[in-house]
C-alpha cells in the first residue's frame, strides 16, 4: 500500500485496518506524483496512537514483507 498525501492516508488505513492488514506499507518515492519519504514511519506512529494493535502494526510495517520476500 503506497501511503501518499491525498490518496491513501494513515487515517484511511486506521479506519479500514482489517481490510489492509495483509498489505505492506510503502511510500512509493519512485513515483513522479506527490510523495512523502517518511510516510511509513508516520503511518506506524499514527496507527499506534490510534490504538491499532501492535501485532497488526508490526505486520503491516515489517512481518508481511518478510513473508512476501521469503526472508527468514
Amino acid at each position: 500500500m503506497s501511503v501518499k498525501p491525498g490518496l491513501l492516508t494513515p487515517e484511511k488505513i486506521a479506519e479500514n485496518v482489517d481490510k489492509y492488514s495483509t498489505g505492506l506499507l510503502n511510500s512509493d518515492c519512485a513515483s513522479l506524483t506527490n510523495t512523502d519519504p517518511l510516510a511509513v514511519p508516520k503511518t506506524v506512529r499514527y496507527l499506534k496512537k490510534a490504538g491499532v494493535k501492535e501485532k497488526i502494526v508490526n505486520r503491516l510495517s515489517y512481518r508481511n514483507a518478510l513473508d512476501v520476500l521469503k526472508i527468514r
